[in-house]
């Protein structure tokens, strides 16, 4: 992760411009422009640091987000344990339904993630949303979305 981090923030390949050349399209190098490492940065950063699977990360919307004092937090209506949002299924709803009686509720506890040292910055998902937020200027719907032509998020 710090290793790509590094290279991503490269002038070369952080900066963005409205008329970004691609001179050598079939470089390694030039496998997406700013706004798509941005992108992927914070889809990685969020998928470590919470431990999500791709589907969940991509499913992540704007209004799961709250920016507070220096940290993020995550609140997915979903999880790989709580595919049903945190209400048990019919199938199952039987044999928990003793345990249910008990439990007011399934909650699905956010993630809190925190603002990490400077020195911890590839790993730090607060910086690596708020980056990708800003530059794609999504405001709402869904967080992560298609790259289109001219690196721009699909509407």
């Amino acid at each position: 992760m710090e290793k790509l981090y590094d290279y991503n923030h490269l002038p070369e390949y952080w900066t963005i411009c409205d008329d970004q050349p691609f001179t050598d399209k079939r470089s390694i190098h030039n496998w997406g422009g700013p706004l798509a490492r941005r992108a992927a940065l914070a889809i990685y950063t969020v998928m470590f640091v919470c431990l999500l699977r791709v589907d969940e990360a991509l499913k992540i919307k704007m209004e799961h987000i709250v920016f507070e004092d220096g940290k993020v937090i995550l609140t997915l209506p979903f999880r790989k344990t709580h595919q049903f949002g945190g209400k048990p299924s019919f199938v199952w709803a039987y044999y928990i339904f003793i345990w249910l009686t008990l439990a007011s509720s399934i909650d699905i506890k956010p993630f809190v993630l925190h603002l990490l040292p400077e020195e911890e910055a590839y790993l730090c998902p607060v910086r690596a949303l708020a980056d990708w937020i800003s530059a794609s200027g999504i405001t709402s719907g869904y967080l992560f979305r298609r790259i289109a032509a001219g690196d721009r998020p699909s509407a």
